[in-house]
């Protein structure tokens, strides 16, 4: 597997796969090979492969929300919520551009022009170069795509992971039944829990596998 780079600022375009897909800004590197490289996300057909595949992207679906998230977009500019910066360059001057990047006083009237990377006036670009500082995009759209992970554990569950952590137990390595529920009864008295012989047969069954019930596989 390859490590890849997430970089600190991003392009136009990148912040709108942020918004549209969480897909964070990469490196040229990974970003201009065969368009995107981006397995995790369902627009690609196949979720195993390497450097040397050709992934595939429904691109209707993905030009529909990335037209969502570049509105979505301007309007954060716009309420200054965030702030680009780029390289101004001004029109109608002997000065046809200067290599000095601004921060970007957004405009409604300004257009955003992702593909080039520019904001444009009048069909013409004022901007170029454009990049947006990453954590501010994330604190802005913190990944409203993605399912929070839920870390609830109720007392009972949590003295299994202790148990389960105590006796080391992995898929090769199952305690035997009588061995997890005498601990498991312990901690309750422990932790001041009401003492369940039924509650704690019930928990050392569910700590073992499947496999190593009726005993078969017991280690220990």
């Amino acid at each position: 597997m390859v490590d890849v780079e997430i970089l600190d600022t991003c392009t136009l375009l990148q912040a709108c796969e942020w918004i549209a897909f969480q897909w964070e800004p990469m490196s040229d590197l990974y970003e201009q090979y065969d368009g995107r490289i981006r397995p995790q996300h369902p627009l690609f057909a196949g979720l195993d492969f390497d450097l040397t595949t050709k992934p595939t992207i429904d691109w209707d679906k993905y030009k529909f929300a990335i037209t969502k998230a570049k509105a979505a977009l301007k309007i954060a500019l716009i309420q200054a919520q965030l702030v680009a910066t780029g390289t101004y360059t001004p029109e109608h001057t002997d000065e046809s551009t200067h290599n000095e990047r601004d921060d970007i006083e957004f405009q409604p009237f300004f257009t955003l022009d992702i593909n080039n990377n520019q904001i444009l006036l009048n069909d013409c670009p004022i901007y170029t170069n454009i990049s947006i500082d990453f954590t501010k995009l994330l604190s802005v759209f913190p990944g409203i795509n993605r399912k929070q992970k839920n870390t609830y554990k109720s007392d009972y569950m949590q003295l299994m992971d202790e148990v389960i952590n105590q006796e080391h137990i992995t898929y090769k390595n199952q305690s035997k039944k009588t061995v997890l529920k005498d601990i498991i009864i312990q901690k309750m008295k422990e932790k001041k829990m009401r003492p369940s012989d039924k509650l704690a047969d019930a928990m050392a069954t569910l700590i073992r596998q499947p496999s190593s019930q009726g005993g078969r596989n017991k280690k220990g």
